[in-house]
């Protein structure tokens, strides 16, 4: 399958690989994607789901105080999709509210197909949803801020708890087939239908336990539907919102 990239200028990320120590280590998608293809079985590594212009690139270079680093960057960025984490102290309740959300989904016109659905590899579960989903953005410096406040916006609507912290700009995700050091355990991508019901939480766990082959995601391809494209209008009203303070981490 052909996939489409859209603003294929913004093809700069932040990545920390093998160890989240790691990170202020930018590169381009092919780089990154050359690197994944020549070293197997990497743990705790991660890159930022928001992408960038080479003005990225140079921000990085120049750094702070004679180091490299991504921190203080302000300007344009754009992102495939928005994701969503379910974090609790429990697995089983953090993958009830997965389901649910999942449920609420579905329901508002968003086939299954289009729900792209993670084990964490630990205590969590991720749901990405395509731009396409909310009728589509552009890169912008403020996306993130109102990407925060659709996810927000969308979670009240299906009555589920995130992790609302994750929407700062350098953010990163754990990469799929990487393996969680706590747990000796893949983050997996699993169907919208095993999340919600074809498997237990157990069964998902062993799973886990090796990589799961995925097919590259093209995320022009959804559809809009249309309660999802109202949150987006509404999100962007907001010029002034901004996601909760919290240092650049990683999502578990």
């Amino acid at each position: 399958m052909t996939t489409v990239i859209q603003y294929p200028e913004f093809k700069y990320v932040d990545t920390a690989l093998n160890g989240f120590h790691n990170r202020n280590n930018v590169m381009t998608l092919a780089e990154l994607s050359a690197t994944l293809k020549a070293q197997g079985g990497l743990r705790d590594s991660s890159v930022t789901w928001h992408r960038f212009p080479a003005a990225y690139q140079e921000h990085w270079k120049h750094g702070r105080n004679g180091k490299r680093s991504v921190a203080g960057y302000n300007g344009p960025s754009y992102s495939d999709y928005v994701p969503f984490d379910f974090d609790a102290g429990s697995l089983d309740v953090a993958h009830a509210q997965a389901v649910t959300f999942a449920a609420w989904l579905v329901a508002h016109d968003v086939p299954p197909l289009h729900l792209h659905c993670y084990f964490s590899g630990a205590k969590g579960f991720h749901i990405l949803l395509s731009a396409s989903l909310f009728g589509g953005w552009s890169p912008s410096t403020t996306l993130h801020a109102h990407q925060a406040r659709l996810a927000t916006s969308l979670a009240n609507a299906a009555k589920v708890d995130i992790d609302e912290s994750i929407y700062d700009l350098n953010r990163i995700l754990r990469l799929p087939n990487t393996i969680n050091s706590k747990t000796g355990l893949y983050k997996i991508a699993i169907t919208a239908e095993e999340l919600c019901g074809d498997l237990t939480t157990d069964q998902i766990t062993d799973l886990a336990h090796q990589r799961r082959d995925i097919a590259p995601v093209d995320w022009s391809i959804a559809q809009q539907a249309e309660r999802l494209a109202a949150l987006w209008r509404t999100a962007q009203q907001d010029v002034s919102f901004r996601s909760k303070p919290k240092p650049s981490g990683t999502i578990s």
